[in-house]
């Protein structure tokens, strides 16, 4: 055995390998399996996540299948798609899914003080949209005093320069885990895999296709119930599977009896040179394909089963915006995109079969149905454009003693005696409209980095994100209006003297 030990560091190695495996089924089975058991002897329900993001047999061992996500390790971009890390929500969410359980994610720690409002809902909307709807925020410290604020940071509370913007992105989170709560998530597609190291190539394909998948331990396809071409485990109904088990499991005669049942009852099972066109042409034989075209690889797409129907969300992950028709199974007519960040309702408009959808970058839309919605708001008629620069700003928070120093549009972080400065801006300005004016598109070009928009004393929405526009419904009147502009930036200029871009840069419009 001594001669084997340095085989232990090379990671590919069949002896390294053999290892790992014992020491993680011996850690599920008296470690995690230990803490199991007495959690559920006591009522309580064990939560927490593996040591590697692509560990689907431990996660699968807690009674609420979790991961964490720190140091900045995912981004958008290559990160979200490549590598064990990018595989983290989609392992919690198929654990978590396939007993019944809810998915459970701690989200925004240890990603330092530059971590963006931007980034934030991104990270937000990486995970939901791949299952994990339970979302515990990292962290809401009382005091940064000393080295506090240098431990796992930022801070997402009142020490953070954000904090008076992060509500609106809570409840934007809420609105979307509803979803889960009131409907179940589902997916028509199981990835048969290694359950210790679940593969990241197969997800990106599946994900930029706008096909949603679960991934499957083999050792549970005994348990499966099968019916029609349909791979059933509680609540998931699958009509096919993508069988990518490694050499070490593929002899498996239960296993594979079931995926022989599984084909022969009209189910579709595909082995390690799947493609995408023969999936995707069974799963809309059987009614369950999601189609875009043009093509929109940034497109993410979630199936609700409901009371009240299906509903299907739809997440922009990529930093375009996208405009594309969607065909979806059992989309009737007058449908709804809900915008659950602003609250905002626009009829879906039918071309031909399929649905038009356009998302703006960072945008999420949910299609719902008709039943009891109210009617969605005229489209805008645009003319007039007017250039709004006189503005006046003022500080009303910072995160250390400031001077009351009054300031115009333009990065204040570019003045000597605002370098440092973390905090909010209130910005004001008047403008006089013509009749028949109430509704307009405020733009406020660029914003360093979150804004809240007043107008008239009436609360009109966040900016937390590009592009930084705003509708404005029933807000103005003819004659004298005022708008207001709380614009925080980013605490990285105070706790890093980063001078990252702040204030309220521009140009801006309105619109109407």
């Amino acid at each position: 055995m001594l001669r084997l030990l340095p085989s232990l560091w090379d990671g590919e190695g069949a002896f390294a390998r053999a290892y790992g495996d014992a020491v993680r089924e011996r850690l599920i089975a008296v470690y995690h399996g230990a803490q199991a058991r007495w959690c559920e002897a006591h009522g309580i329900a064990l939560t927490g996540h593996p040591a590697e993001p692509d560990d689907l047999a431990t996660a699968a061992g807690l009674h609420w299948p979790g991961q964490d996500t720190v140091w900045r390790w995912v981004l958008p971009g290559e990160t979200s798609l490549t590598g064990p890390e990018s595989t983290a929500p989609k392992t919690a969410a198929s654990a978590a899914r396939l007993k019944g359980a809810p998915a459970v994610a701690e989200v925004l720690g240890a990603y330092g003080w530059r971590l963006t409002l931007d980034e934030s809902k991104w990270l937000l909307d990486w995970y939901l949209s791949r299952g994990v709807s339970t979302l515990v925020m990292h962290a809401f410290y009382h005091s940064v005093r000393g080295g506090r604020a240098y431990e796992s940071e930022p801070d997402l509370g009142p020490h953070n320069s954000w904090w008076p913007h992060f509500p609106a992105l809570v409840a934007y989170t809420a609105r979307v885990a509803a979803l889960y709560e009131s409907g179940t998530h589902r997916a028509a597609t199981a990835v048969l895999a290694d359950p210790e190291h679940v593969p990241d190539a197969p997800a990106r394909e599946l994900l930029q296709h706008q096909v949603d998948f679960f991934y499957l331990d083999p050792a549970r396809l005994t348990d499966a119930a099968i019916d029609a071409g349909t791979l059933t485990f509680g609540d998931q109904r699958f009509a096919a599977v993508i069988d990518l088990r490694p050499a070490a499991l593929s002899l498996d005669p239960e296993a594979d009896a079931v995926l022989k049942d599984f084909a022969a009852s009209g189910g579709l099972v595909l082995g390690d040179t799947w493609s995408l066109p023969d999936l995707k042409g069974h799963l809309r034989t059987a009614g369950l394909a999601v189609d875009a075209a043009p093509a929109a690889p940034g497109l993410r797409v979630v199936r609700f089963d409901g009371p009240g129907g299906i509903v299907h969300a739809c997440f922009n992950e990529g930093e375009d915006p996208i405009a594309t028709r969607l065909t979806l199974p059992a989309a009737p007519d007058g449908v709804q995109w809900l915008d659950p960040f602003t609250g905002a309702r626009t009829a879906a408009e039918h071309v031909g079969a399929q649905i038009a959808l356009d998302l703006e970058r960072r945008q999420t839309k949910v299609l719902t149905g008709p039943a009891g919605l109210p009617d969605p708001p005229a489209h805008l008629a645009l003319g007039a454009t007017f250039t709004l620069e006189d503005w006046t700003g003022e500080p009303i928070r910072s995160l250390t003693a400031a001077d009351p120093v009054p300031i115009g549009p333009g990065d204040w972080a570019a003045r000597e005696d605002l370098r440092r400065f973390s905090g909010t801006y209130r910005y004001t300005t008047d403008i006089e409209l013509p009749e028949g004016i109430t509704d307009a598109v405020l733009d406020l070009g660029d914003v360093g980095e979150a804004a809240k928009v007043i107008v008239n004393g009436t609360e009109a929405g966040d900016l937390l994100w590009r592009p930084y526009t705003l509708t404005l419904r029933g807000l103005l009147r003819p004659g004298a209006n005022r708008i207001e502009l709380l614009v925080s930036n980013s605490a990285a200029n105070y706790y890093e003297g980063a001078r990252r871009p702040s204030g309220l840069i521009g140009p801006v419009t309105l619109a109407c």
